[in-house]
């Protein structure tokens, strides 16, 4: 029997689209930040819920409840555009393919602005988004079952510095001038490239430290994901075993391997369970990998855009 991932959304949608879609570049990243308005000023506090191990918020999309994954693999915001966003009357008919038509995680959709985006007290106006059309992708019934309809990212995280409690299932969204963390585990410094967010570890090697520069993907359900050939030291484990991963566009076979520690700094993950993909495959990006929710929800953890950098604030 084959082994399906449950999703991995963010990471094949938004990822794909800014390391390889060089000729969507000016278009993506060119769209202006939406307009900001919180009705009762700073925090907001969220709830989540979770679904196939993603954080879901629950919103609304120009007065439509939906529900939208917190990704930090979306360095722009997505529509799925299926029955529960029927009212919105979207038009997909000039849908394309938004990069190589080769790479199973690069969607089929098209651009749209001046959306209202609205999740408690924080509004989001004049918002442009990537909107796919649901029928066009494969594992529909993965993605049913979890529930969403949009992934968001950039958009919030570029503006509040957003604090995440797994235990709770809470979400608040600090300024970032007036948060200042009072006790620490650790700090994954960020840096940007494509307007996605990546961070410095060190894998715990038998034959000694192996330095990474890993994608940070809370939209991603894996825990950590190597990229086997990106450096000499990542292979696929003899003793791995393969899996069918589901993208938007298409499905990639992947690998579950041993559980593996990890260092960010002076902090230490270890047995984290990891997966590898073939680096023959897959865009690397100048990437040796990612970092998904699976690892970070061990923490209560802040994602500050604004001070480049994930604190780890205790455990979850």
């Amino acid at each position: 029997m084959r082994r399906r991932n449950a999703l991995a959304f963010a990471s094949s949608v938004l990822a794909a689209l800014a390391l390889a879609a060089c000729d969507l570049h000016d278009a993506l990243f060119g769209f202006s930040a939406p307009k900001y308005e919180l009705a009762t000023g700073a925090p907001v506090d969220l709830s989540y819920r979770e679904a196939a191990g993603l954080m879901l918020v629950e919103g609304s999309v120009n007065g439509t409840a939906a529900s939208f994954v917190l990704d930090t693999g979306a360095p722009v915001t997505v529509l799925v555009n299926g029955p529960r966003l029927a009212p919105l009357a979207l038009d997909t008919s000039k849908a394309r393919k938004l990069g190589p038509a080769d790479n199973p995680a690069v969607p089929v959709g098209i651009i749209k602005r001046g959306f209202t985006l609205e999740f408690g007290g924080l509004r989001l106006a004049d918002l442009t988004a990537v909107i796919v059309e649901e029928s066009s992708m494969p594992c529909r019934e993965r993605f049913e079952a979890a529930g969403f309809q949009g992934v968001i990212g950039a958009d919030v995280m570029r503006r509040f510095v957003v604090e995440v409690d797994p235990a709770q299932r809470r979400i608040r969204l600090h300024e970032p001038a007036g948060w200042t963390p009072a006790v620490t585990l650790g700090t994954l410094p960020l840096e940007f490239s494509g307007g996605l967010p990546f961070t410095q570890a060190t894998l715990h090697d038998p034959a000694g430290a192996v330095p990474l520069r890993l994608l940070v993907d809370t939209g991603a359900n894996d825990s950590l994901s190597l990229i086997a050939g990106s450096r000499p030291e990542l292979t696929i484990p003899e003793q791995a075993q393969p899996r069918e991963s589901c993208y938007v566009a298409g499905t990639r076979k992947t690998w579950r391997g041993a559980p593996r520690d990890l260092a960010f700094g002076e902090t230490v993950a270890s047995t984290i369970p990891t997966s590898y993909e073939d680096g023959d495959s897959v865009l690397r990006g100048e990437r040796n990998g990612s970092v998904g929710i699976g690892l970070l929800k061990r923490y209560v953890f802040a994602i500050d855009y604004p001070g480049k950098r994930i604190v780890l604030l205790r455990p979850a």
